[in-house]
């Protein structure tokens, strides 16, 4: 009877460990996705002090650090997560971004290449495999992994279409490009408003082109493209272009 106990109570014990080490991750997670960066670290570290091989820690840590750029510490976990989990497509894909973010695009590109194969129908493993592509300069392999991207819908899938867009216009297909950026514009999807946007700027087409700049500005004031379409338009106006323009008059 006393072995019966001692393995029950064992096994009760076990148990509640790993309920632990699960809520601590989870609230880890939580926090980092709120981006408290050192309340997520701590729970993480709560968890790899309960369970030294936490997979889930070891990943959230990785993340943590990347995010603060301390790079040597988020690749010490982010590998550590991969050797123990080496299809998962979650931890190459941090993994490849780290990389990319210290200029190792050879290897970042390999291991976004396999997270997209092992993960077929996630749009966003396959547009981080064709930014990856274009970083070392595979541009066959950066149009398949984008053209993946693109088929799955979704918000990659635009995003996928602006990069294919710049590789047609590098090829001077600019027909489509313009069909891809087109097809971005009618999505509201800012940066292909923007691109397209300085394309006709470029060609002297300046009032479609202010029209999809203004508009880029509409659907997202701050975003990444923001700053870049505000200088465009400054510099419009400062060539007395918008003076040009005759007002609309109102009924």
């Amino acid at each position: 009877m006393i072995p019966v106990l001692l393995a029950l109570v064992l096994s009760l014990s076990t148990n509640l460990d790993g309920e632990r080490v699960d809520l601590r991750c989870e609230i880890g997670d939580a926090y980092f996705r709120q981006g408290l960066l050192e309340q997520a670290e701590s729970e993480f570290r709560e968890a790899l002090r309960l369970d030294s091989s936490c997979a889930k820690a070891m990943l959230g840590l990785g993340r943590v650090y990347r995010a603060r750029e301390a790079w040597e510490q988020a690749e010490i976990f982010l590998r550590r997560y991969t050797d123990s989990y080496p299809s998962d497509p979650a931890g190459l894909l941090e993994l490849s971004g780290l990389l990319m973010e210290t200029c190792r695009v050879g290897e970042a590109s390999e291991l976004a290449l396999r997270a997209a194969e092992n993960s077929d129908a996630d749009g966003a493993a396959w547009l981080m495999a064709g930014r990856a592509g274009l970083a070392c300069d595979d541009t066959t392999s950066a149009v398949r992994s984008l053209g993946r991207a693109l088929a799955l819908g979704g918000r990659p899938s635009l995003e996928a279409s602006v990069l294919l867009a710049e590789i047609s216009l590098r090829s001077g297909e600019t027909a489509e490009a313009l069909e891809l950026l087109d097809w971005g514009v009618g999505q509201e999807h800012a940066p292909s408003c923007f691109r397209l946007g300085v394309l006709y700027v470029s060609w002297g087409d300046l009032v479609r082109g202010s029209c999809l700049l203004r508009q880029s500005l509409a659907i997202s004031p701050a975003g990444p493209f923001s700053d870049s379409a505000r200088v465009v338009l400054d510099e419009l106006a400062s060539s007395g272009f918008f003076a040009d323009i005759p007002e609309t008059e109102e009924n």
